[in-house]
C-alpha cells in the first residue's frame, strides 16, 4: 500500500506538470488565435475541431475505459497484454482508419462548406490523435508519466511554434496553416509514444496469471462505451456544434473560445486526479474495498477544494477572463457565457467517480443514469418550443447537477463511500486572497 501511495503521488507530480504547461500553452494559443481571426472563421476552425475529438471519443468503443479494469492482468505477462489491449487495438485501428476515409469523402455531400477544405489532412488528425489517446492511457496505467509529460509538452510546442511561424513569415491563419502543422506533430508524438510502449511490452513476462474471461471484458466494453457516449452529450465538443447549429456560428465562436478555459481546467482535473487514481485502483484491483476507500476520500477531498477555489477565483475574476470581442448584441451573450462555463466546470465533481466506478465494473449505473439526462436533453433539443440560449443552458446546468446527486448516491450504496464536499478554511482563505489579489493586479 505504501509502493501504490508513492506511485501515486509521483503520478500526480507529473500529471499535474504537464497538465499546467500543456493547457497554459494550448490556451494563450488559441487566445492569440482568436484575437487574430474573425468570430465566422474561429467558429469554424473551433468547429472542426470539436468534430474531430468528438468523433475520436465516438469511435473509441470503450477501449481506453477498458484498459483500467484489466491492467493489473495484462501487465502480468506479454501473452495477457496482447490478448487483452493488442488485439483490440488493431481491430481498433482498422476500424478509425475506415471511418476517416468514408467521413473525409462523404463529408462534402453532408456539409457542402467542407468542399474546399483538406478534409484527408482531417481524417489523418483524428487517426494519430485517437491511437494517441489510447496509447497515452496505457502508459499512464503503467506509470511512465514522466515521459508521456516530455513528449507531450515537446509536442505542443512544436505545433504552436510551426502555426506562429507560418503567420509572421506572411502566410496568414487559416485552415491549411493550423491543420497541416497538427497533422505532423501528431503523427510524430504517436511514433515516439509508440516506441516507449514497444518497449514496456518487451520488458513484461512471458507468462503470468490468469486473465479474466474474455465475455467479462467485453461486457464491461459494452457498458462503458454507453456510459461514454451519454457522458459525449454534455461536453464541450458537442455542445459547441450543437451552439453553431441552433443559434449560430458567432455564438460557437465566442463559446469555443470559452471551452478551452473549461477544457483547460476539466484537464487539469482529469490528468492530475482522473488519471492518477485510474492507474491507483488498477494497482489496487483485488485489495480490499476500505483500502480503496482511503485513497478515494483523500483524492477526493483535495479535487473538491482546488474546484471551490475555482469557482472562487471566478466569481471574483469572471469580467477580466471573459473580455470577449465580437459579441452579438441581440442577446447577454454574457450571461450566456457564464452560463456555459458554470455548466461545463461543475462536470469535474464527478472526474474522481467515474474512475471509481470504471475500475469497479459498474458502469452499467452510469450508462443507465447518464441515458436518462442525454433522454432529457435530446426532448429539449428538438421540442418544437422556442427556447434561447439562456433557458437552454439553465436546464442543462439542472440536469448535471441532478447526475451528479444520483452518482454519489450509488457510491454510497455500493461501498458506502460518502460524498466529499465539505470546504476546508484554509484553502479556501488562500484561494481567496490570490483571487483578489489577481482582482486588483489587473483592474
Amino acid at each position: 500500500m505504501i509502493s501504490v501511495q508513492k506511485l501515486l503521488e509521483y503520478s500526480i507530480a507529473w500529471n499535474a506538470l504537464e497538465s499546467i504547461c500543456y493547457q497554459l500553452i494550448l490556451f494563450s494559443h488559441q487566445y492569440a488565435t482568436y484575437q487574430v481571426l474573425t468570430g465566422a472563421q474561429y467558429g469554424i476552425i473551433g468547429t472542426c475541431f470539436s468534430l474531430i475529438y468528438l468523433a475520436i471519443t465516438i469511435s473509441n468503443v470503450g477501449l481506453d475505459y477498458s484498459i483500467g479494469p484489466f491492467f493489473s492482468f495484462a501487465a502480468s505477462s506479454r501473452e495477457n497484454a496482447w490478448r487483452i489491449i493488442g488485439k483490440p487495438l488493431i481491430v481498433h485501428l482498422c476500424s478509425i482508419g475506415t471511418i476517416g476515409i468514408i467521413a473525409s469523402q462523404c463529408a462534402p455531400y453532408i456539409w457542402p462548406t467542407t468542399a474546399s477544405m483538406p478534409l484527408i489532412i482531417l481524417a489523418l488528425i483524428f487517426l494519430s490523435e485517437s491511437l494517441k489517446k489510447t496509447v497515452r492511457t496505457l502508459l499512464h496505467c503503467a506509470f511512465k508519466n514522466s515521459l508521456t509529460t516530455l513528449i507531450e509538452l515537446m509536442t505542443i510546442t512544436s505545433y504552436i511554434c510551426s502555426v506562429w511561424s507560418f503567420y509572421f513569415l506572411g502566410y496568414g491563419l487559416n485552415i491549411y496553416t493550423i491543420f497541416y502543422p497538427m497533422m505532423i506533430t501528431s503523427w510524430v508524438s504517436l511514433l515516439v509514444l509508440s516506441i516507449v510502449t514497444y518497449q514496456w511490452y518487451c520488458n513484461l513476462p512471458a507468462q503470468g496469471i490468469i486473465p479474466p474471461p474474455h465475455r467479462r471484458i467485453i461486457k464491461h466494453r459494452i457498458y462503458s462505451y454507453g456510459s461514454q457516449l451519454s457522458t459525449l452529450f454534455f461536453s464541450t465538443n458537442f455542445l459547441v456544434p450543437l451552439f453553431a447549429w441552433k443559434f449560430g456560428i458567432e455564438y460557437a465562436a465566442v463559446l469555443k473560445l470559452i471551452s478551452y478555459f473549461s477544457y483547460f481546467i476539466h484537464t487539469l482535473m482529469y490528468k492530475i486526479f482522473g488519471v492518477s487514481l485510474q492507474a491507483c485502483f488498477s494497482a489496487l484491483k483485488l485489495e480490499e474495498v476500505g483500502i480503496k476507500r482511503q485513497f478515494f476520500a483523500s483524492i477526493t477531498n483535495r479535487l473538491y477544494q482546488i474546484l471551490y477555489g475555482i469557482f472562487i477565483f471566478f466569481a471574483i475574476n469572471h469580467q477580466q477572463i471573459l473580455s470577449l470581442k465580437s459579441m452579438p448584441s441581440h442577446h447577454s451573450l454574457a450571461l450566456v457565457g457564464y452560463l456555459f462555463l458554470m455548466g461545463t466546470l461543475i462536470e469535474n465533481f464527478l472526474v474522481s467517480y467515474e474512475q471509481l466506478y470504471q475500475t469497479e465494473e459498474k458502469t452499467a449505473y452510469l450508462s443507465i443514469l447518464n441515458g436518462v439526462n442525454v433522454a432529457a436533453l435530446a426532448i429539449l433539443v428538438f421540442s418544437q418550443v422556442v427556447i434561447d440560449p439562456i433557458a437552454f443552458l439553465c436546464t442543462f446546468i439542472a440536469l448535471r447537477i441532478c447526475t451528479i446527486i444520483g452518482i454519489a448516491a450509488g457510491a454510497f450504496h455500493l461501498w458506502r463511500i460518502r460524498f466529499e464536499w465539505k470546504p476546508q478554511a484554509k484553502p479556501i482563505f488562500c484561494f481567496i486572497s490570490a483571487s483578489l489579489f489577481f482582482f486588483f493586479l489587473t483592474t
